[in-house]
C-alpha cells in the first residue's frame, strides 16, 4: 500500500498562530489554502486512489474534498489523526511554546507518547486493509510523527520538523 500523507491547506488559525484542537470549531481554509489545495489536487489527479482519510477537523475535510474532485472516492473521518490535544485551545503559540517544550500540558492534553501511540493505532488500523493507494489529510503534528517514524528520528528531532501546508509525505507499507 502506498500512502500519500498530506497536511491540510492554510487556515484561519494558522494565520493567527492560535492553537486549535477542537474539531467542532468551524475553522476553514483561507483563500491561499484553497488555492494550494487545488494545486495539490491537480498534482494527485492521475494517481488511482482507493479512499481518502481525514481528521474530524473542517480544514482537513475541506482539503480532502478539493483533492477528491478528481477521484470521487469515499472520505473516511478518523479521530485518531486529529490534531494533538495540548489543552490550550484558542491560545497563541507564542504564549504556550515554552510550556510545550517542557511537556507542560493544559487540561485534557495528551503527552507526546500518548499522541504517538494514537497515530500508531491509526496506522495499525489501515495497514491490513486491501488498498493500493490512499490519501490521508491531517495535521502537522501527525505528520511529524509519521516522518519521524519513516526517518527513525528521536522525539526532539521529530518535533523540530517543519511540514508545509499541502505538503505530501509518501510512505509504502506492507
Amino acid at each position: 500500500m502506498k500512502i500519500y500523507w498530506v497536511r491540510h491547506g492554510f487556515s484561519e488559525n494558522n494565520k493567527s498562530r492560535i492553537s486549535s484542537e477542537d474539531p467542532t470549531k468551524n475553522i476553514s481554509l483561507l483563500d491561499q489554502g484553497i488555492r494550494d489545495a487545488n494545486i495539490l489536487a491537480d498534482k494527485l489527479k492521475d494517481i488511482s486512489i482507493d479512499v481518502i482519510y481525514t481528521s474530524e477537523f473542517p480544514r482537513t475535510k475541506q482539503t480532502a474534498e478539493l483533492i477528491n474532485k478528481f477521484h470521487g472516492v469515499k472520505l473516511i473521518e478518523s479521530n485518531l489523526i486529529n490534531e494533538r490535544k495540548i489543552g490550550y485551545e484558542g491560545i497563541k503559540f507564542s504564549e504556550i511554546g515554552h510550556l510545550l517544550k517542557q511537556e507542560i500540558l493544559g487540561e485534557g492534553g495528551e503527552t507526546t507518547e500518548e499522541f504517538i501511540q494514537r497515530v500508531h493505532r491509526f496506522i495499525g488500523d489501515i495497514k491490513d486493509k486491501d488498498y493500493k493507494n490512499i490519501i490521508i489529510v491531517t495535521h502537522m503534528a501527525v505528520l511529524q510523527v509519521v516522518k519521524g517514524m519513516i526517518n527513525n528520528l528521536d522525539i526532539n528531532k521529530m518535533r523540530k520538523q517543519k511540514i508545509g501546508h499541502t505538503e505530501i509525505i509518501e510512505q509504502k507499507i506492507k
